[in-house]
């Protein structure tokens, strides 16, 4: 009787209702109205004729390190690869010094960057998972049969029912750049990773975007594996193994406007030659264009002929990852060369970002001598490339050294787009629940110092929270992290202009102004939601000698 009451316990499912999701039909109603209103404003407004609206092309890399940007890299001499077309977007306008995406990871990062409200508001705090333990009996066996490396599984409580899961991901109240754009006339197609939801609901072609070409996972195949010409470099860890085993199936799978489709063609030059081919195609009419590469995120596929001239970079995971960097930078010069040829780069927003910091756990990049990587809210993790082009408004050469987040490509975008009369008509106002984060940077980047352009900016993933301002920045870790106490809480605290590697806690010299940034941060945290869904995994990651853990 103890060992079927112990197989029982063991293998009874831990799904329960804790997790539901449902979504809210008055927010529903309130992001629709807004955007018939934003749509019928258009209509009324004056000709583009006579105010010709700008193109948008929005570029995000993924899991793309600070460093590996030579425009960046220079400061730290760590560069491994120049990227010349990447860099002339910031010589050509404004380069940030102190860009921070919103969290660590890629979904909520890209979540926040295309509605210019922290991912928190609406509940998308942590990276979808389509995979939880169904019962402790799971639990145990990926705890300590299988080898998950530096990631180890949440203990489990109640994890969502799968239709809970199914229904993770950007939720249908908030209102992306594509939506927006799209009522106010514009053409909109995206090319590359989605990432924010696997089931219709989420699909991009119910978001905004007229066209999708692309996938919906983390990750695919930049080229079926073993493909000739092409250099395969799997990497010894439990999240690479999972990339190669999956391939292109499932969310990974290639398709075009939901429809899976064969593609042969290495996926990075594949989505730069669509948005060459799309930009020919719509250069007379205003368009917005999202590219988020999946480039240079893990696996690990480059093409020989930008493999076997890196012969000088001794370890073969770096190698093939500075020469995925050399073809994400080719492919930037694909569309810039479209934009050009079609006599409209003069006319549009050309922006270059990346979703988070370097993959450094798994040894492809290092992030220089920031601290930390992608998962962590250290800078390594945190701080990314932020250029953007937008003639005249935008002088070359503008540098911006002032802390700003991706939260503002949105509202900087919202501004250049919106029409400044409607023939009497009153502008629609934005919704107090869709209220923006971000700002517009255009201020900024033309020097305007009156002010900082966030008096704070705060992060949150379960026990992991973080607060900047001005130069001091806050980093809190809760006890449900696994190396913290039950009861407790641990703080850290740097400057960040005299200490930018974060090597230097000066908690306990300063208990001011960590008591000053945690009621900033509390004062954040009672505005925005509780997570829609938990973590599924502990990451174990090595700051300057000292053991930390990360919810993702």
């Amino acid at each position: 009787m103890p060992a079927m009451l112990l197989l029982a316990y063991l293998l009874w499912p831990l799904a329960d209702r804790r997790w539901e999701l449902a979504v809210s039909h008055e927010a529903k109603d309130s992001r629709r109205e807004y955007l018939a209103a934003e749509r019928e404003f258009t209509l009324r407004g004056v000709s583009r004729q006579a105010h010709p609206a700008p193109r948008v092309v929005l570029i995000v890399a993924d899991d793309l390190a600070l460093v590996d940007v030579s425009h960046y890299g220079a400061q730290f001499d760590a560069s491994p690869v120049p990227t010349p077309e990447i860099d002339r977007i910031g010589l050509d306008g404004a380069t940030f010094l102190q860009a921070t995406a919103t969290t660590a990871i890629c979904a909520p990062s890209r979540a926040a960057i295309l509605t210019g409200r922290y991912q928190q508001r609406f509940g998308f705090e942590l990276q979808p998972h389509q995979r939880y333990p169904r019962n402790r009996l799971e639990y145990l066996a990926f705890r300590y049969v299988v080898n998950t490396g530096s990631m180890v599984p949440v203990v489990p409580a109640a994890i969502p029912r799968s239709e809970d899961v199914r229904r993770q991901g950007l939720p249908a109240t908030e209102v992306t750049l594509a939506d927006l754009l799209q009522a106010r006339g514009y053409r909109t197609a995206v090319y590359g990773k989605w990432h924010l939801g696997y089931d219709e609901e989420f699909s991009p072609l119910n978001r905004g975007f007229d066209e999708h070409y692309g996938f919906y996972e983390a990750f695919s195949l930049y080229s079926p594996a073993g493909t000739p010409g092409i250099v395969d470099t799997p990497i010894d860890d439990f999240s690479d193994r999972h990339m190669w085993s999956t391939g292109r199936s499932g969310a990974a799978a290639v398709v075009h406007n939901d429809t899976v489709v064969d593609e042969d063609e290495y996926l990075t030059f594949r989505f730069a030659e669509l948005a060459a081919e799309y930009i020919a195609e719509h250069a007379d009419e205003p368009f917005f264009l999202y590219l988020p590469f999946s480039a240079p995120h893990t696996p690990l596929q480059a093409p020989r002929e930008y493999y076997e001239p890196l012969a000088h970079i001794a370890d073969p995971v770096r190698r093939t990852y500075a020469a995925m960097v050399a073809t994400l930078d080719d492919a930037v010069g694909t569309v810039i060369s479209a934009l050009e040829a079609s006599g409209i780069l003069d006319e549009t927003i050309l922006i270059f970002t990346s979703d988070n910091g370097g993959t450094s756990y798994l040894g492809v990049t290092d992030n220089g001598p920031l601290a930390g990587g992608k998962f962590t809210n250290y800078e390594g993790g945190l701080a990314v490339p932020l250029m953007i082009r937008y003639p005249p408004a935008i002088p070359a050469g503008s540098i911006v050294s002032e802390p700003v987040s991706l939260l503002d490509v949105f509202a900087t975008v919202d501004r250049a787009t919106a029409i400044e009369d409607a023939s009497g008509t009153e502008r629609p106002t934005r919704p107090e629940s869709l209220a923006l984060d971000g700002v517009d940077l255009v201020r900024w980047a033309t020097g305007d110092l009156s002010e900082r352009p966030h008096h704070g900016l705060f992060w949150r993933s379960w026990y992991n929270r973080a607060a900047r301002v001005g130069d001091w920045k806050l980093i809190v870790t809760t006890d449900d992290a696994p190396d913290v106490p039950s009861g407790s809480t641990r703080h850290e605290l740097y400057h960040l202009s005299t200490d930018p590697y974060e090597r230097v806690d000066r908690a306990d010299q300063h208990p001011d102004i960590v008591d000053d940034l945690l009621r900033r941060l509390h004062r954040w945290e009672a505005s925005v939601s509780r997570p829609l869904w938990p973590p599924v995994m502990h990451f174990r990651h090595d700051i300057w000698g000292r053991t930390r853990w990360f919810a993702i």
